[in-house]
């Protein structure tokens, strides 16, 4: 079968491939056929599956039941436009067996991803978990990192956000050292906190509150639940740790 020719949308499609490792249907069709049918999607993934340039995994229920994810031949397609440091060419990762917690956090935080990019129509730059792991430097493997950097501009002046999504509940003790890494790692960064319910969020405000860790900065963090984000992202209704809303728009 001859390849098909890569187009400035199928570039775009393996690169979010590679960045954020595994993406349903729904989110190829969000990203890049707004307009379009989801067979319509699916039809050109399947022939960039069919061709090596991507790869997939079907299980046997689930709303997301077939995920694409990055192959050599895409990665190597990327090296060659640019798009990706040669070192990269080989890291597309292991076809993945089954659901995991794991897995449906990576696409719940996707979700986000793709809402927060969408958010007013501002360009937002964002280096996923997987581009961090991938430059940890000295870090070692074992080491926790932010689930997304992002930025933006407002009036002339960039603001710089980390995204930390809770999807299983962190209990209270170990809210301290989260709230820590992020601290030290970002110091310069607002914190977009997300939870996964509106309860969640109220309850998970007032551990925060209590650690002290951001007594000296209240809108240092922002919280959010995760149906709004996924929904309206920056626009989402986010609140600091005193209840102010944040205003995106301002510098």
């Amino acid at each position: 079968m001859p390849q098909p020719s890569l187009t400035p949308r199928d570039l775009s499609i393996l690169w979010y491939a590679w960045q954020q490792r595994f993406v349903a249907v729904r989110q190829f069709q969000r990203l890049f056929w707004t307009q379009g049918a989801t067979v319509t999607a699916r039809n050109r993934l399947n022939e960039l599956r069919d061709a090596g340039f991507l790869a997939s995994e079907t299980f046997p229920v689930g709303a997301d039941r077939t995920l694409y994810f990055s192959a050599k031949a895409g990665n190597l397609a990327l090296v060659k436009a640019g798009l990706l440091p040669e070192a990269f060419g080989g890291d597309y990762p292991r076809r993945p067996k089954e659901m995991t917690l794991n897995l449906d956090h990576d696409l719940r935080v996707t979700d986000l991803r793709i809402a927060i990019e969408e958010t007013g129509g501002i360009p937002i730059t964002w280096t996923s978990d997987h581009q961090l792991r991938q430059n940890r430097g000295s870090a070692g493997p074992n080491t926790r990192f932010a689930d997304g950097l992002f930025e933006w501009e407002a009036q002339g002046k960039r603001r710089l956000a980390v995204l930390e999504y809770e999807n299983a509940r962190y209990n209270r003790d170990r809210w301290p050292n989260v709230l820590l890494r992020l601290r030290s790692k970002h110091s310069d960064r607002l914190v977009f906190l997300v939870c996964r319910t509106p309860a969640r969020v109220r309850s998970a405000t007032a551990i925060i509150r209590a650690t002290r860790v951001y007594a000296d900065r209240s809108d240092g963090l922002v919280i959010a639940d995760f149906p709004s984000v996924a929904e309206k992202g920056l626009k989402a209704g986010f609140v600091d740790l005193e209840g102010r809303p944040l205003d995106w728009t301002s510098g």
